[in-house]
């Protein structure tokens, strides 16, 4: 399973990836349709009209675009990486701060806390 999201994230990397969703229907519209096209199908527009949503409100409001430039995977990865060693970071640090004796009671009784 690892070997086959490292396959896609490769050609996510190389590839440019567009795609469109309809938020009323929930569903991702393939390459071969057209957002209009979506638009004039029976079962949305029953969805529509079942939101209340005007015919010339419909495009605005239900079709999303999303696309991917090459490249742009590896950058999230990478913020992704760096988020998660900075929570580690403070962790560790307030594990730290929470072990420490204060320097005056180091002074007189090292190795006990008071």
């Amino acid at each position: 399973m690892i070997e086959n999201e490292l396959k896609l994230i490769d050609y996510l990397e190389q590839n440019e990836l567009i795609f469109k969703y309809c938020r009323l229907c929930d569903l991702i519209i393939p390459d071969h349709h057209s957002a209009e096209n979506h638009l004039q199908l029976k079962s949305h527009k029953r969805t529509r009209d079942d939101m209340g949503i005007k015919d010339h409100e419909d495009l605005q409001f239900s079709i999303f675009s999303f696309s991917s430039q090459p490249g742009d995977i590896e950058k999230e990865l990478l913020r992704e990486k760096e988020k998660a060693l900075k929570r580690k970071w403070k962790r560790i640090k307030a594990q730290m701060v929470s072990c420490a004796i204060p320097h005056d009671s180091a002074a007189t009784c090292p190795g006990k806390d008071i």
